[in-house]
């Protein structure tokens, strides 16, 4: 079966739904969208009836009326709904606000029992007042049932433009009261047109931001939608998951079409999988549902299910169900592209079981109701149809021949001109076909050639990290180098006024040694190098901004402490420090604790930290 039906059910449910706004500045009664279901508008239809005065003001009247169309509606009452709609109509002349609602119930009412035109009329009319004394609420929801009924009227394009014009309107006033709602129709308009990735993410939006719904209609119904999605994006586990927890909340709820099309969407995905024995039993659960109560959707599943028995090759239970179907209410008040379904499936279990008339006059059918669908992939579907058609007429006649050869030669030259037509039709097929064909390999083909492409720039995007990763690798081992050079300079210099104090203590010491001794000495540190110098100069070009930041960050630090904050920078110890400034241990603890000072910082591993990043 064509997966487009499917769209058709998933619509329609998410277009009816409530909004399950609970909030009192969303509710509004006098909106079927704000009910919770039949037993809602039951208990809301008895106490609306039980408080009405004999001699009421118009808009209590109005709002009897409206009240008693949306127990109907939701009843499944839909003739009744629409008399009661106009009735509380003609009781708001003065009200032309209130009007706006009940046209927007009367755009559903219609939409359901699938006549679009009056739908669209009404969600127009719901529009137009709207633009005078509604507000953004109003003209949102108009958009929306306009949208809702140019889906079903299959034009797509008008359908996405009024939702979302309506979203726009939500957004640009900040109210969410609706815009998930609006967001659940587009979503389904994404997946007629096989765009499933974004499909799925507008889903899971509204199932992330609505999770306390978990176990309402609307939320159940976003899930069979999101699992159509999931399915084409072939993630079967999860969608089998969300599918069956989903049945109990729907089975509790009473609501028997939407438990119908849970089975109905595992159906679909066992199918897929290939499970065709799990897929027939879901297949039927779904249509044992629906089939007792005329439901609309009973002809797009059933025409699934009879798809599967012929894959399966049960084609004489395909042929007896089918032709028990034909003819129903259920079958009547399907859609154009479900009952072509339908007849596809009927002509071809005909087919396998040698019923070439049932085949051909299913074919014939089915061919009619493909003139009234939106065609796509560029005719394809009405062309094979065309080409079956043909090839199934033309065994009937060969079979015909045989019997009537005497009848087939007075008719030869008329025979010899239609077969003409049909080599002429059939080539012009054969063509068709061949240039379609022509389009999606040079199509598949240029989508390689990207995908080469993406691929090339994304190895090279790998290199130049690599590359840059070395980079980083062989900058900071210089710099570790630079470090550990200022250390060993730093610990160098430690030495050279170890040596000068040694020398000291010798010169203080009477006959320890002589004046040429402590002359040669000196003249021996006086050829050494400027270590400190040296060092200062070294640590700069490893650190250039340690200095300045310190000296603007902490203006009280003066020149001798920045250069021991350069020594505690090095991670030198204690005694190093000690050893290299010539200073006691306890006068190196206690300058520490005169810059934590200054700087402000409660102990030295923070001070080592603050330190280390500059």
């Amino acid at each position: 079966m064509s997966g487009i039906k499917l769209f058709f059910i998933v619509f329609l449910f998410t277009a009816t739904a409530f909004s399950q706004s609970t909030t009192s500045v969303c509710s509004n009664m006098w909106l079927k969208a704000d009910f919770t279901g039949l037993d809602e508008a039951t208990s809301y239809k008895n106490k609306v009836l039980l408080k009405l005065p004999q001699k009421a003001h118009d808009t209590v009247t109005a709002k009897t009326y409206n009240t008693l169309g949306i127990y109907m509606s939701f009843a499944g009452k839909q003739d009744s709904a629409i008399i009661y709609f106009n009735k509380a109509q003609k009781y708001l002349g003065n009200y032309p606000k209130l009007k706006i609602y009940t046209y927007i119930n009367l755009s559903t009412a219609y939409e359901i029992a699938a006549d679009y035109n009056m739908a669209l009329k009404a969600a127009t009319t719901a529009l137009n007042f709207s633009a005078k004394n509604g507000s953004a609420i109003t003209n949102a929801l108009a958009h929306q049932v306009i949208g809702a009924a140019y889906f079903r009227k299959d034009e797509l394009d008008k359908s996405v433009k009024h939702l979302l014009k309506g979203i726009a309107l939500l957004e640009a006033s900040n109210n969410t009261c609706y815009l998930y709602l609006l967001k659940l129709n587009l979503a389904s308009t994404y997946i007629q047109t096989n765009n499933y990735e974004f499909a799925a993410k507008l889903f899971e939006d509204y199932l992330q931001h609505n999770a306390n719904k978990k176990g309402t209609k609307l939320y159940t119904i976003a899930i069979v939608n999101y699992t159509e999605c999931l399915i084409e994006l072939k993630k079967y586990d999860r969608a089998s998951q969300l599918l069956i927890a989903a049945i109990p909340p729907a089975q509790k709820s009473g609501d028997k079409e939407l438990v119908a099309v849970l089975y109905y969407r595992l159906g679909k995905l066992n199918d897929t999988r290939a499970r065709l024995s799990s897929a027939l039993n879901y297949y039927n659960k779904a249509y044992s549902i629906l089939s007792p109560i005329d439901s609309r959707y009973s002809t797009h599943i059933f025409s699934d299910y009879l798809d599967a028995l012929n894959r399966n090759k049960k084609y004489s239970n395909a042929l007896a169900l089918a032709t028990s179907f034909k003819g129903t209410a259920a079958y009547t008040k399907s859609t154009p592209l479900e009952r072509m379904g339908y007849e596809e499936a009927l002509a071809e279990a005909a087919e396998k079981t040698g019923n070439l008339k049932v085949s051909n006059a299913a074919l014939k059918e089915a061919l009619k109701l493909s003139d009234s669908v939106r065609q796509v992939n560029n005719g394809k579907v009405e062309n094979e149809m065309q080409a079956k058609y043909q090839t199934n007429f033309q065994s009937q006649k060969n079979t015909s021949l045989a019997k009537h050869n005497n009848k087939l030669e007075k008719k030869l030259e008329s025979e010899e001109r239609l077969l003409f037509m049909y080599i002429i039709i059939s080539v012009g097929i054969i063509i068709v076909v061949f240039l379609y064909l022509r389009g999606y390999l040079l199509s598949t083909r240029l989508t390689k050639e990207k995908l080469k492409s993406l691929e090339a720039d994304k190895k090279l995007a790998e290199q130049q990290s690599i590359y840059e990763q070395e980079i980083i690798k062989h900058h900071k081992l210089v710099i570790d180098e630079k470090q550990r050079e200022a250390t060993s300079m730093a610990l160098r210099m430690a030495s050279y006024y170890d040596n000068i104090n040694i020398l000291l203590q010798k010169f203080n010491t009477p006959g320890y040694t002589t004046l040429p001794e402590i002359k040669k000495e000196l003249q021996q540190l006086a050829k050494q190098k400027d270590y400190w110098k040296q060092f200062e100069t070294r640590f700069n070009n490893l650190n250039p901004e340690f200095a300045t930041t310190l000296t603007q960050n902490y203006a009280k630090l003066t020149k001798n402490d920045i250069e021991f904050c350069t020594l505690l920078k090095l991670n030198l110890s204690n005694k190093e420090i000690a050893s290299l400034l010539q200073i006691s241990h306890e006068s190196v603890i206690t300058k520490k604790y005169r810059i934590r000072k200054k700087i402000g910082v409660q102990d030295e591993a923070e001070l080592e930290m603050l330190l280390s990043q500059i």
